[in-house]
């Protein structure tokens, strides 16, 4: 993204708008006013992409493999193997590349590698050639020229598509791929179809995929299906081919910004100093998570770091210090810990279950969990900023009173 145009990530931009408009002087309130009045389309669209991205899976199989998911023969046979096997989106992809008559291919023969194309799919009459770029490969000398060739001349099938699968919109094919034979490459020309491996729209490969795993889900409900059955695995396999794609790929937002620029230069263009504005608010959002810490640090009377927000409370019975910590660098959370000092691990243990205990005791343990060793509970950003100080309030107070009996003296 162009930083001297637009440095927040729409996503989040109302949420900055709301939190900090009310501490704003008249010139930022001007800035405000006008972010504000961007086309909600933009940024609608903008957010899409970006929750898209988000969604990431805490495990995926594919990375037990490395970089064996990055090369290009893998993802042709993951394909070929999906094709095979997962009818919906065999169907779908024959949607996406707008095959007529997909009856034509309900019995087809799918390979990997045969006569050097990534992916064929034969009919007894026509063929679709698959021509796999997600890894980001080069067009050999006159490729797509050559599989034509020999699919019509040396096959005696019909070519209905050529496929070129590209992480992005970006990676467009060489001119040579199509040949030097003008009569070819106008065939070419006219079966041809790029699809984009994850871009963030509707007719990317990605969503494809989604469209038959939320047909799959919703078979498994009806059905009541048990773990064990092949349609929990297909499941579970597209889930995570989807992931590596998005991470192949990435969501285009070239257009969203366009329009963004568009907009500026037409609604504010007797505003000289438009871009500027824009610049302010990209550095009040860069400088949120610190602004965020500094008013825990008002209300709570803590220590602060560029990271966290935090404040110790020390236990005579247990001799050591319990702290609580708040994080702000993630924009959508806040994330607060409580735990004990204790650095030898069994030790550490024993004391998060006396944490657990006491919170339980007093009624607060509900939404806690286990962080890389610490009691955890995030609060939603904004919405629940008022949520936390009311929780943090409690919680400061209770320690302050009974901080002795949370050691359970084992």
């Amino acid at each position: 993204m162009n930083e001297k145009i637009f440095n927040p990530n729409p996503k989040d931009l109302i949420n900055v708008i709301d939190n900090l408009y009310s501490s704003m002087n008249n010139y930022n309130k001007e800035v405000i006013n006008l972010i504000s009045n961007f086309e909600e389309e933009n940024i609608k669209r903008y957010k899409e992409i970006l929750d898209k991205q988000g969604n990431k899976l805490k495990f995926n199989i594919f990375d037990i493999i490395t970089d064996k998911w990055k090369r290009e023969n893998l993802h042709s046979e993951i394909l070929k193997f999906l094709f095979e096997n997962c009818e919906d989106f065999f169907n779908d992809f024959l949607d996406l590349i707008e095959i007529k008559n997909k009856e034509e291919y309900s019995n087809a023969e799918i390979t990997n590698e045969e006569a050097k194309i990534d992916i064929l799919i034969k009919s007894e009459n026509k063929a679709i050639i698959v021509e796999n770029k997600i890894n980001w490969a080069h067009d050999q000398n006159e490729q797509l020229a050559r599989y034509y060739k020999e699919v019509k001349d040396e096959y005696k099938k019909v070519v209905e598509k050529i496929v070129y699968i590209s992480p992005s919109k970006d990676k467009k094919p060489d001119s040579q791929t199509f040949g030097k034979d003008e009569k070819i490459k106008k065939e070419i020309e006219n079966i041809y179809k790029k699809i984009i491996g994850f871009d963030g729209n509707e007719n990317d490969l990605v969503s494809c995929l989604e469209k038959s795993r939320d047909k799959l889900k919703e078979d498994l409900e009806k059905t009541k299906n048990n773990l064990d059955s092949e349609n929990i695995h297909k499941l579970f396999f597209i889930n995570h081919y989807i992931e590596i794609l998005k991470r192949t790929g990435a969501g285009d937002m070239s257009e969203v910004e366009l329009n963004f620029f568009k907009e500026v230069m037409e609604k504010y263009k007797t505003d000289k100093d438009i871009f500027k504005k824009i610049n302010y608010i990209g550095e009040m959002y860069k400088n949120l998570s610190i602004a965020r810490i500094n008013n825990l640090v008002e209300r709570f009377e803590g220590n602060y770091n560029n990271q966290c927000f935090w404040r110790e409370f020390y236990s005579e019975k247990r001799g050591i210090k319990y702290e609580i910590d708040i994080y702000t660098e993630d924009y959508q959370y806040s994330g607060l810990q409580l735990f004990s000092r204790e650095e030898m691990q069994d030790k550490l243990e024993q004391d998060n279950k006396d944490i657990k205990a006491w919170l339980e005791k007093h009624n607060l343990f509900e939404g806690f969990y286990i962080h890389y060793g610490r009691w955890s509970k995030k609060f939603k950003f904004p919405e629940e900023e008022n949520k936390l100080y009311e929780f943090m309030e409690k919680l400061i107070k209770l320690l302050e009173e009974d901080i002795e009996s949370i050691y359970s003296g084992k």
